[in-house]
């Protein structure tokens, strides 16, 4: 493995600077660091729905997410659908995927071929949950692929990095029973998008400015793969030393002013609520994120009604309510060319009549153009509403449609409010849609 240059580990120090300075020290020096071992993942492993949820609500509590309702689809066939919603493109379906947060609720996605092996599934989560976090704290950045790497750093900032280097390339023989290697297979997987020398640079620098004793470095070492183990033993040996410069550069306060770490008791006692679907020949019930997006929001707008109802009911909106007040208008032009035709004419009758016509025809235009405006559908405020303008000047209601009359404001309005919620999905379907085909 080839050290990193001078410029990529500066990247790794700058972002995990920026990424400090943003949500703070505490999942830096404080999380904990988490390794395939029962410890951190006491649930009896099994490669199914039971299995995945267990180890996806695992990391949603590690990394501070708990608060949030999970909906998950696992999918066991390629998707023309799913594949015009990844964040980057691929020329196979990902082994996971993140879709957002709506109604509280995180949209996760994993291919089940990827589901044997715990490890994985825990790296692959771990990755999809940093996505996750970093979409709940606005840390996003608009690049796509240095998102991703930053993604992948943010997998260390959070205690998940020991699973995330390994994943960033595995050589191994052996199948996985619990979270043990055993076995006799041999195969080569390369996931992630930093690189095994970033990712173990990265390890690295958070182990020396935690300052971990050298037996707990060992035990942390033992659950490395061979290459990504000798990587993180050659940068320790380098940096020894330069904690101080290491701390300074990321900005890391003295010890005794660190947060401390939560009881880990405490994590596992934690739930997280899901939504599972599966998306199979077997399954079809449900195809694709359009039907998880429908069903899941359709149940949280259901749990929400009660509580939100009233703010639903009391927000203010309006209609435009075209007027059409130019018959005077046309009336007095008409009069005009009447007399100024029969004037022009000297009274002949064809001058008079041509005079009328055309004063009406110039009275109606003008009319229409002065006096044809809408109007705002409150009965209390009745304001114009200039052509572009998305809200009332006067009484400040929301303008969200058009009426031909103001007997049909109450029957409007409450048409609009049974139907916002589907709306709103719709447009957040076709927001995740278009944000992620770019």
């Amino acid at each position: 493995m080839a050290q990193p240059n001078e410029d990529e580990q500066g990247w790794v120090l700058d972002s995990l600077h920026d990424l400090i300075e943003q949500k703070g020290i505490q999942p830096f020096v404080s999380a904990h660091l988490l390794t395939p071992t029962e410890e951190f993942f006491p649930d009896t492993w099994t490669p199914d729905k039971e299995g995945v949820q267990q180890v996806l609500s695992r990391m949603m509590v590690y990394a501070g997410l708990q608060d949030l309702q999970v909906s998950l689809v696992l999918s066991g066939q390629p998707n023309q659908e799913l594949n015009s919603l990844l964040v980057t493109p691929y020329e196979k379906k990902p082994a996971g995927w993140f879709a957002g947060i709506r109604h509280n609720c995180c949209f996760f996605g994993m291919d089940v071929e990827h589901i044997h092996e715990p490890e994985e599934v825990v790296a692959v989560f771990g990755h999809e949950v940093a996505h996750a976090y970093r979409h709940y704290h606005k840390l996003e950045v608009e690049d796509i692929e240095e998102e991703e790497r930053l993604t992948d750093l943010t997998c260390v900032y959070l205690g998940f990095g020991i699973f995330n280097t390994n994943s960033s390339f595995r050589y191994r023989s052996g199948g996985l029973n619990g979270l043990s290697t055993e076995g006799h297979q041999w195969s080569i997987q390369s996931k992630g998008y930093l690189s095994p020398e970033l990712f173990s640079f990265a390890l690295a620098v958070q182990w020396i400015v935690r300052d971990l004793p050298n037996m707990e470095r060992t035990q942390l070492l033992r659950h490395l793969e061979t290459n990504q183990r000798s990587y993180v033993r050659k940068t320790l040996k380098r940096l020894k030393g330069q904690r101080a410069s290491l701390c300074h550069r990321l900005n890391i306060p003295p010890r005794e002013d660190w947060p401390s770490t939560p009881p880990l008791e405490d994590l596992l006692k934690e739930d997280i609520t899901f939504d599972t679907f599966w998306s199979t020949e077997k399954n079809p019930k449900h195809t694709g994120f359009a039907d998880l997006f429908e069903h899941t929001s359709k149940s949280r707008r259901r749990d929400e009604a009660s509580s939100h109802s009233s703010d639903v009911q009391n927000e203010h909106i309006v209609f435009r309510v075209p007027t059409d007040s130019n018959v005077p208008i046309i009336l007095v032009l008409s009069l005009v060319g009447l007399f100024g035709g029969n004037y022009l004419s000297g009274g002949a009758f064809v001058f008079a009549f041509t005079g009328m016509f055309l004063g009406g025809w110039l009275g109606y235009k003008v009319g229409m153009r002065w006096t044809l405006r809408d109007e705002c559908s409150d009965p209390d405020c009745m304001e114009r509403l200039p052509k572009e303008a998305d809200s009332c000047p006067r009484c400040g209601g929301h303008i969200v449609g058009m009426i031909h009359t103001r007997n049909q404001r109450l029957a409007a309005e409450e048409e609009w409010h049974e139907t916002k919620g589907d709306r709103e999905e719709q447009a957040y379907i076709e927001e995740i849609k278009n944000m992620m085909s770019h």
